[in-house]
């Protein structure tokens, strides 16, 4: 319980992140107290402006290797990683935010030369707004962004490279992607602890489909709303299965 006080202090507050973003919502469900999936936010500068302009709004969901103590371990070095790429003056996008958290995580955990097997790193989705031009610059390490909007969604995929397995040497791997959104859209993503849920009726998992069923029913209602009815759900589903994972879900409304 100290680890789990020490863990949420490191991350922002409800309200830092409605500074940023406005009417939000972010369901984290850790698997055993601490956990390895969790939200991150930030701010870019005049001093080291990215492509899309100074002063954007940044938003990380990150999925760390194992969950409990080897997850939250793995948390703080994302985290350390993330805050480090801001300022960073080789990290202009996402993308190159997302190599040079890469190189940061391979260097810390030793892994230069990765061991076939070895998996000790983290999925993750990185995204730079614009408030003022409603642009969404994005970059995925196995994890997607999902743009709801007049009733459908618009899928933003990553790239199929987790963060701490490649070697230094290799091309990063990682690509920016740019979307523009709309007043009234709905930004979305999660890691894989939801849909790998077992649960329900057969005892099967979940999957990203009925999980974006769900979400799309409730798009519509206030995000605080949603944030309720998003954990009503996971309950609902999982019904006497143990979690399996840790849960990071988050939602975003442009206005």
């Amino acid at each position: 319980r100290y680890a789990e006080r020490i863990q949420k202090s490191l991350f922002p507050s409800g309200r830092e992140i409605e500074k940023l973003f406005g009417e939000h919502f972010v369901l984290l469900k850790p698997r055993d107290i601490v956990s390895g999936d969790f939200c991150w936010v930030g701010q870019t500068s005049e001093e080291n402006p990215w492509k899309g302009g100074a002063n954007l709004r940044l938003f990380a969901v990150v999925d760390c290797t194992g969950h409990g103590v080897p997850g939250a371990l793995m948390s703080v070095l994302g985290k350390n990683a993330l805050d480090r790429c801001v300022d960073h003056p080789k990290v202009n996008s996402p993308a190159s935010a997302l190599a040079f958290i890469n190189r940061e995580i391979l260097r810390a955990l030793h892994q230069e030369q990765v061991e076939e097997g070895v998996r000790d790193g983290m999925d993750m989705v990185l995204c730079a707004y614009n408030p003022d031009t409603k642009t969404l610059h994005f970059s995925g390490a196995k994890n997607n962004v999902y743009i709801f909007r007049g009733g459908n969604f618009i899928e933003l995929k990553g790239d199929r490279t987790s963060i701490g397995v490649a070697a230094v040497s290799s091309a990063s791997g990682f690509t920016d992607r740019e979307f523009q959104l709309e007043p009234g859209d709905v930004v979305y993503t999660f890691t894989d602890g939801l849909p790998d849920q077992f649960g329900g009726v057969h005892n099967k998992k979940l999957k990203t489909r009925p999980l974006l069923e769900f979400i799309a029913a409730s798009a519509g209602r206030p995000m605080c709303e949603q944030k309720t009815a998003m954990d009503e759900f996971f309950e609902k589903w999982r019904g006497g299965c143990e979690q399996v994972d840790d849960i990071c879900v988050a939602g975003i409304r442009v206005v």
